[in-house]
């Protein structure tokens, strides 16, 4: 889906927008203060949709990604 333009200004679809508005709850639950791609990532996988059916396909869910971030978190920390 294209985004809507009014005028000279370009704004997301509802379903975008949607996933933006999760991705920073997920940041702001983590207590991250900034939105990366991981939560966008989480979001996405986070509802049924495309992009999760697509993610689910090649075997990445939610929880996998969720393992994967803490897993890398840990690294860092150590």
């Amino acid at each position: 889906m294209s985004p809507v333009i009014r005028g000279t200004r370009r704004l997301f679809t509802a379903e975008a927008k949607s996933v933006l508005e999760r991705a920073l709850r997920i940041a702001a639950g983590r207590g991250e203060r900034y939105l990366g791609d991981e939560h966008l990532l989480m979001a996405l996988a986070a509802r049924p949709g495309p992009a999760a059916a697509v993610l689910a396909d090649h075997g990445v869910t939610y929880g996998d990604v969720l393992r994967a971030l803490k897993e890398e978190r840990g690294r860092r920390a150590s």
